[in-house]
């Protein structure tokens, strides 16, 4: 499996007084088994990129390849593609829609042609993987906690088993166990060979699941790389006003009260271990 966005651009309202480019000369390869984080500011062109990875918007400028086909070509299956790159959008109850959850979560493989009880059956096998409670599947969508809507939207899309799972803000608004809930399947999610690529706001949430991070600005990307190496540019990312996550601040300071702790470390974990082994 591989994608690759190659040089692309894009303008929302092209030649009105409301023109915005979105996207200026991103290029982006999602590597297979992997999770990569996509982090910058609001309006710094991150969900018109997700958009693009599975044909929902098709750039002005660039290539976008799957498996080494180009996407843009007319004859490129787009409909197939958004069933091999799933998107879960920020919003669960925007994208939940039918009379129950597990109606809401057959849906698409229904719509990939598996009969009705196939249908129903990966649909469970989703829901259960997402940690969605069985007496939950009869009961209509928007009867749901935050927490819920959100496994069952992610559900909605493995039921139709993507190489690529994208994810708009998977944890936000959550409470912490909600939270805990979504980035421990994340994980499990890529220990299982998924390859998953998040945007989030939370640095803590990015540090803790990232194989790889790509910052964007203004349209671009600015930065790209491990955990330690992007968060181990804190003035740079203040400038664009980022910031890293807080145990690294805590890290630094430590450092400079004689305390020779890695500063590398990016987690909460990681720092709390290092501290440990000084001591020991």
């Amino acid at each position: 499996m591989s994608l690759i966005l190659n040089h692309i651009s894009y303008t929302y309202n092209p030649g009105t007084a409301f023109e915005t480019k979105a996207l200026n000369d991103v290029s982006l390869t999602v590597k297979d088994g992997e999770i990569l984080s996509i982090i910058g500011k609001t309006g710094s062109g991150k969900s018109t990129l997700l958009q693009h990875m599975n044909g929902l918007l098709s750039p002005d400028e660039g290539d976008i390849l799957y498996n080494g086909a180009d996407i843009l070509q007319k004859d490129f299956d787009k409909r197939s593609l958004r069933f091999k790159v799933g998107i879960v959008f920020q919003y669960p109850e925007h994208q939940l829609f039918d009379e129950t959850v597990i109606k809401d979560v057959a849906f698409g493989p229904r719509n990939m042609g598996y009969d009705d009880t196939k249908a129903r059956i990966l649909a469970m096998e989703a829901l259960e993987k997402t940690g969605v409670e069985e007496e939950v599947y009869e009961e209509s969508c928007f009867n749901l906690s935050g927490g819920q809507k959100r496994r069952a939207a992610i559900a909605g899309v493995l039921a139709m088993n993507p190489d690529i799972l994208v994810l708009d803000e998977p944890a936000a608004g959550l409470d912490p166990a909600g939270k805990r809930q979504i980035l421990d399947l994340i994980k499990e999610l890529r220990e299982s060979g998924r390859t998953i690529v998040m945007v989030s706001h939370s640095m803590e949430d990015v540090a803790e699941i990232s194989d790889r991070i790509a910052v964007m600005d203004k349209g671009r990307i600015i930065m790209e790389g491990a955990p330690s190496e992007i968060f181990g540019r804190i003035e740079e990312l203040e400038g664009i006003g980022l910031s890293a996550p807080e145990v690294i601040y805590i890290s630094r300071r430590l450092k400079e009260a004689g305390i020779p702790v890695n500063t590398a470390a990016v987690t909460v974990e990681e720092v709390a271990a290092d501290i440990l082994n000084l001591y020991r």
